[in-house]
């Protein structure tokens, strides 16, 4: 349990689509591991606050630019995404040592995150005087795949894309 409880039952599916109950079930469960996730990211420095000046975009038009927008992952039913930023050069060994995060705090709890192609991905975006060098690196050297040491030190593998597709909507 995520109180560590000695005793409950263990299960490996969730509620069933259209249950009343299942968003708010799903909200209690993920609230103590979220904030631990959240923690261990910051502490490795892999997510922080990000000045609006740094962002050219129009929605931060209205904001000074040194207002701090707090950087935090956004979670909707079961999905789950981590903004982390980092120079090209530094991207892959972010990507990993988060992906690495995410295993072992979601291992911690009792859960195990599905790595497979189109459940867990990274949606890799590169700017900047290194993009072209970073993009080219993931698709021919990598093979758009990011292997990372998992929980207890076994080799997983993180899909690595330019867009995703889900329910219909193209990010």
């Amino acid at each position: 349990s995520l109180e560590g409880i000695s005793g409950v039952a263990h299960n490996r599916s969730g509620t069933k689509a259209g249950n009343s109950l299942g968003g708010l079930i799903f909200t209690l469960a993920m609230v103590t591991v979220l904030e631990d996730l959240r923690l261990q990211l910051q502490q490795a420095r892999l997510i922080q606050d990000v000045e609006c000046g740094e962002w050219g975009s129009p929605y931060f038009a209205n904001l000074k630019p040194t207002t701090r927008i707090l950087s935090f992952e956004t979670v909707y039913e079961d999905d789950l995404a981590l903004p982390l930023m980092a120079p090209a050069s530094q991207l892959l060994e972010a990507l990993s040592m988060a992906a690495h995060i995410v295993d072992t705090t979601f291992s911690k709890y009792g859960m195990i995150v599905n790595f497979a192609p189109g459940k867990t991905e990274a949606l890799v975006y590169a700017a900047g005087p290194s993009a072209s060098t970073l993009s080219k690196a993931i698709a021919f050297e990598h093979k758009n795949q990011l292997h990372f040491p998992g929980v207890h030190g076994q080799q997983k593998v993180l899909c690595l894309t330019k867009s995703y597709k889900h329910l219909g909507t193209t990010l």
